[in-house]
């Protein structure tokens, strides 16, 4: 469907439609740290909404180490996220920017108009 290049077009449904893949595939990064996490990360059972709403989804996959926060901000607009953890304080990885993060038992962040967090704890 061409979502790694990306494609900003309709494709034709019946006819084949080649896509232009070009030299760079913009979302290729993006997309292989998807996967790797995925494959990495095989929290089984523990799955936790912190938060839904029309403007932020947030949940919480797994226990302890190895666990990941997601917030997603689903709004046209920044929004404020605050997340009271009810697990001791540690080390989270922004999986995609490899940024670390303390989090103690309160945690606030800002989220521009559709960006998010994935985040991974490290201990």
């Amino acid at each position: 469907s061409g979502q790694e290049i990306p494609n900003k077009r309709r494709l034709k449904f019946f006819d084949k439609d080649e896509l232009d893949w070009g030299e760079q595939i913009a979302l290729g990064s993006f997309y292989q740290s998807l996967i790797t996490q995925r494959k990495k990360n095989k929290n089984e059972g523990l799955f936790e909404i912190i938060q839904a709403g029309n403007r932020i989804q947030a949940f919480k996959i797994g226990s302890g180490i190895g666990s990941m926060i997601i917030i997603l901000n689903l709004d046209f607009h920044e929004v404020d996220f605050n997340y009271h953890s009810s697990e001791p304080a540690g080390n989270y990885l922004n999986v995609m920017s490899s940024e670390s993060i303390y989090i103690e038992k309160y945690f606030k962040t800002k989220l521009n108009p559709g960006d998010f967090l994935i985040l991974e704890k490290m201990n």
